[in-house]
């Protein structure tokens, strides 16, 4: 029968699913933008210092501030503010705030190659526990398994009832090929893993019976995946694999076609969500520049498609740009749209 993906399809899937979370887990370490004066109390005398230096030049507070508030209503940042946001940091290269919304900004722009250079500046002894289990994640969308699980296999083994650690661990581990520690990984958490709905762990979990030899359970892992997410592209190609193994084509395709239809809808909203991405550029530009007509009929355009979380900011948008047009009407109307909006989405 046709197989439309591969092993590497999966591991996309997989890969494109694992998300650096903007606040760190306070459970492995002291990293979090929100809490910046516990950070430099934990992370010594020079993080306190910068900081302070930093703090005391009101200009780049503003700006550094104004990039992270925007990237947490949008996940994206422009070059110029990424470049902004470099030369701060050459000049407080310590500073907490700095250097995480700095992180943020990488992540949003998916430039891992970056985010690497950035987390290893400071030697492994430097590193907090936090910044530690970020690079790991770095590590795996980088597909350096192996450093990754360098850095969270140990820590695993040290918490062995921290799901998210040990979920990391056992990813790392199945990556690379080595079942038996992904397995004593995941195991010790699985409870809380099938619990919290965690599909990738549960696939992985899945394949790895398969690999064994142990197709039923395989079969009974993997259905739960879909269960959870009938569009989870990496369940139903699992599912697809294992079927066509047993002899079963019907199962077999009936999980292909499930498979096939899924990535094809992904596809279409992947391509959705960045043409939205290019168009936010396209609208901050040209707001900065201040082509107002031009950034209006951009946000109209971007409000046809956009998530209801995303559309109070384009409304933001629209009054600024209607009021230094001159247009206080359609601005005071915007305003009053984007207000109802966040009303709505606060109930």
């Amino acid at each position: 029968m046709r197989i439309i993906y591969s092993g590497l399809q999966a591991l996309n899937d997989i890969l494109a699913r694992l998300r650096i979370p903007v606040q760190v887990s306070p459970i492995v370490g002291c990293l979090t933008l929100l809490v910046i004066s516990s950070v430099i109390g934990a992370c010594g005398s020079s993080a306190q210092r910068d900081q302070s230096r930093f703090e005391k030049n009101q200009l780049a507070v503003t700006e550094v501030r104004r990039i992270r508030t925007s990237l947490a209503r949008s996940q994206n940042v422009s070059l110029a503010d990424l470049d902004l946001l470099k030369a701060t940091l050459a000049k407080y290269p310590n500073a907490p705030e700095v250097r995480q919304t700095l992180e943020f900004a990488l992540q949003a722009r998916q430039d891992w190659q970056a985010l690497e250079r950035l987390l290893t500046e400071k030697s492994e002894s430097e590193r907090t526990p936090a910044e530690q289990v970020f690079l790991a994640k770095v590590y795996i969308k980088l597909g350096k398994y192996k450093d990754a699980s360098r850095i969270v296999g140990p820590m695993s083994d040290a918490a062995p009832g921290d799901v998210e650690l040990n979920s990391l661990a056992g990813d790392t581990w199945y990556f690379e090929g080595e079942y038996d520690k992904a397995v004593r990984a995941f195991d010790r958490v699985w409870d809380a893993i099938v619990a919290s709905e965690k599909v990738d762990e549960m696939m992985m979990r899945g394949m790895i019976y398969f690999y064994k030899g142990d197709k039923d359970r395989a079969i009974e892992v993997l259905k739960r995946t879909v269960e959870i997410n009938p569009d989870y592209i990496a369940g139903n190609s699992a599912l697809s694999r294992v079927y066509a193994s047993k002899g079963d084509l019907e199962q077999a395709e009936k999980y292909r076609t499930q498979a096939e239809k899924a990535h094809a809808r992904n596809t279409a909203e992947e391509s959705r969500r960045m043409r939205g991405v290019s168009k936010s550029r396209d609208l901050e530009s040209a707001f900065q520049a201040g082509r107002y007509d031009e950034s209006i009929q951009i946000a109209r355009e971007l409000l046809q498609y956009a998530d209801d979380s995303q559309k109070p900011v384009l409304y933001d948008y629209l009054e600024k740009a209607y009021r230094s047009s001159g247009r206080e009407t359609e601005a005071r109307a915007a305003a009053h749209e984007a207000a109802r909006l966040r009303e709505q989405t606060s109930r």
